[in-house]
């Protein structure tokens, strides 16, 4: 009777011979999915130094929301006749890159939404040209005192990081408009703050979210200020200094746990509103430590 099996050698040959197949499609996999990996990041850096290309004339660099991979050598093509920096997202550990520091004539730097826990003093010695700093949502614990030194800067945004002490050299920025301090660890603002130039150029400070319990008797020297942002702190009380912002027309002071003096008075706002306009002084008026 003749068999209808085959071979063994032919059935070994050609069970080798799908497995050989399956095997080879993974390293082809491997190498197609290397190939649109390197494809994405050039194609990333192409647009990137067509970015620096165009700041060359433009003077404005907007690289927020990319991954670096070679910080140091792009900076380095960077012009230093830029003005205006967004590295917002970007994914920066640690220290502040270094390369900034050389762009000297810089007003705008927008370094949000990283992991940075330090801020050189280097960052205020070289850009002195600053005029707005946007350092929020980062680790920082603290800010140098050489941050005097951005005697420009108008607007200072240090939100959302761990913040537990303001240095005094704050109140010596004698152009800022600006201070937001929302979302940090602080328990009180020294006085100082709000005795140096600030005191009058100020006109918006938000410092909501923190863990203050009341503000120094400074605070009365705002002489400029619109708008006082103190919502969601341990405040129970106001110094009486704080009538002298005869200027104020926002008063945010909701989430506290307020001593309201006089008590029991018609007419007074509620405890969980904001105040505007005239209202907004004399909503503060209520809050403020009896003489």
């Amino acid at each position: 009777m003749r068999s209808n099996a085959a071979p063994a050698s032919t059935m070994h040959a050609t069970g080798t011979g799908r497995s050989s197949g399956k095997l080879e499609s993974l390293p082809s996999s491997r190498q197609q999915q290397k190939k649109a990996s390197n494809e994405t990041v050039r194609s990333r850096e192409a647009e990137i130094h067509l970015k620096v290309k165009e700041a060359r004339t433009s003077q404005l660099l907007m690289l927020s929301n990319t991954k670096f991979l070679h910080c140091a050598e792009l900076f380095e093509s960077v012009p230093h006749s830029l003005k205006h920096l967004y590295l917002s997202n970007c994914h920066f550990v640690g220290e502040f890159p270094e390369a900034v520091f050389k762009l000297t004539l810089l007003e705008t730097l927008d370094i949000s939404r990283n992991y940075m826990d330090e801020l050189p003093a280097t960052v205020f010695e070289n850009l002195r040209k600053l005029v707005t700093l946007d350092c929020s949502f980062n680790n920082l614990i603290s800010i140098s005192p050489s941050c005097c030194q951005l005697k420009d800067l108008t607007e200072l945004n240090l939100a959302n990081n761990k913040i537990i002490y303001l240095p005094q050299e704050v109140g010596e920025l004698s152009k800022l408009q600006v201070l937001v301090l929302s979302n940090n660890l602080l328990r009180e603002i020294p006085g100082a703050v709000f005795a140096g130039p600030i005191s009058q150029s100020l006109l918006h400070l938000a410092v909501d979210h923190n863990l203050l319990l009341t503000l120094p008797p400074e605070i009365g020297n705002l002489a400029a200020l619109e708008e006082l942002n103190i919502r969601n702190n341990c405040f129970k009380y106001l110094p009486v200094n704080a009538m002298s912002l005869k200027k104020l027309t926002a008063f945010h002071h909701s989430g506290n746990d307020w001593l309201i003096c006089p008590p029991n008075i018609d007419g007074v706002p509620g405890k969980m509103q904001s105040s505007y306009g005239t209202a907004a002084l004399e909503k503060l008026f209520t809050y403020i430590h009896p003489p």
